[in-house]
């Protein structure tokens, strides 16, 4: 049983990095402050492309947040 619950891990996302100025500090501080292990990216975002190196160099879990119903930019 205790092997068990050793092998768990649960991740907490911050969403949708890269959206906007605020979003982007608020989940790298949080990140900093060990309360977020991971972050969605909004890559075609227009914060991204000037603050995506930052959250990849955090150390957190990184994925994409794909976004099928809205056109950015």
């Amino acid at each position: 049983m205790d092997t068990l619950r050793q092998a768990r891990r649960v991740a907490i996302c911050g969403d949708d990095f890269g959206m906007d100025a605020g979003i982007d500090h608020a989940i790298l501080r949080l990140i900093q402050a060990r309360r977020l292990s991971a972050a969605s990216c909004m890559s075609s975002a227009p914060g991204f492309a000037a603050r995506g190196a930052e959250l990849l160099n955090s150390g957190a879990d990184v994925g994409l947040h794909l976004n099928l119903t809205e056109r950015l930019g």
